[in-house]
């Protein structure tokens, strides 16, 4: 039955009921092919099954996000924030970036700063607050955070570019 992950999960779900990793991992093969409004179809499918499943509030986040439908991204990676079972940089990272898009910036920087609490060293962390205080005029600090982002990622062009734009040599 296995031709490729589509099928599998296919399969699986024709031969099984209630099976939320079926639906999350069918959801995530349709979205690797670009089948966006098909993976929120699997991951909600998911969802009415397992109410606290932090892996597929962020899938069904991520697959929002693509569409450009950002408000319920946000709702999306709030609900998997909840519900994961231990700090996640990544997750918080998520709906900072979510929130800038909505335009609650000051918001965003509450999610990237608690990104940076659990691991300091998250470099595109460091990146999106840096962009977020940019846009809220606080151009000091937003350098810092690009400055420690190229520290972290020595070749990066655009965070140079970036600096370079700011006036900063690096």
């Amino acid at each position: 039955f296995w031709r490729d992950s589509e099928t599998l999960w296919n399969q699986t779900i024709a031969n099984t009921s209630n099976n939320y990793i079926a639906h999350n991992d069918l959801g995530k093969a349709v979205l690797q092919k670009g089948r966006l409004d098909e993976a929120v179809v699997h991951f909600r499918k998911a969802l009415e099954i397992c109410t606290n499943c932090p892996e597929v509030y962020n899938n069904l986040g991520h697959v929002l996000a693509r569409k450009g439908d950002w408000v319920n991204a946000v709702t999306s990676y709030q609900a998997a924030l909840r519900s994961w079972p231990t700090p996640n940089a990544h997750n918080n990272n998520n709906l900072g970036i979510a929130l800038a898009k909505v335009g609650k910036r000051d918001e965003a920087v509450e999610q990237f700063r608690e990104a940076l609490r659990i691991d300091e060293d998250y470099q595109e962390a460091h990146c999106n607050l840096a962009l977020v205080l940019l846009e809220l005029g606080r151009r000091e600090e937003a350098v810092v955070h690009f400055t420690v982002a190229l520290r972290l990622k020595p070749d990066d062009a655009k965070i140079k570019a970036q600096l370079h734009q700011l006036g900063v040599e690096n």
